[in-house]
């Protein structure tokens, strides 16, 4: 069977001021495949794939009950696999949420991704929810 040993690093900064929150991140994965010799993918043993990405977020309390949030990401995998391409990724996202009584919220979020892969339709993708929590 295969495994992966993967490395990385990754530094993250969130803060406060007033009633807004923010953060920062940046990081970076390699993953080295480890696979028997004698296996059907033993060629591939040693394969080394990277990845980058840098991720910011933001919010801030509209009122005692509300907030608004919003962030976003960019993305790099580079695939060492012969043959394989390489896949850029970004995205960005927005909730808003509002406490009706007690326990009961309420949150309604948008979402936009998008994708870019050498030899691949590139794809942009949306998404939406609208729904109600209640915490005992």
């Amino acid at each position: 069977s295969a495994q992966y040993r993967s490395r990385g690093v990754q530094a993250t900064m969130a803060s406060r001021y007033g009633r807004w929150t923010y953060g920062v991140g940046i990081g970076y994965d390699q993953r080295k495949l480890l696979a028997p010799l004698l296996s059907p993918i033993g060629s591939l043993n040693g394969i080394t794939d990277e990845s980058y990405y840098l991720f910011l977020t933001a919010g801030r309390q509209l009122d005692a009950d509300s907030d608004l949030s919003l962030s976003g990401y960019v993305n790099y995998f580079d695939n060492g696999a012969p043959g394989a391409s390489d896949v850029q990724s970004a995205g960005l996202s927005a909730a808003y949420s509002r406490r009706f009584w007690r326990g009961l919220t309420g949150t309604a979020a948008a979402s936009l991704n998008a994708f870019d892969q050498d030899g691949f339709n590139s794809q942009l993708i949306g998404s939406a929810l609208v729904g109600l929590r209640y915490n005992f």
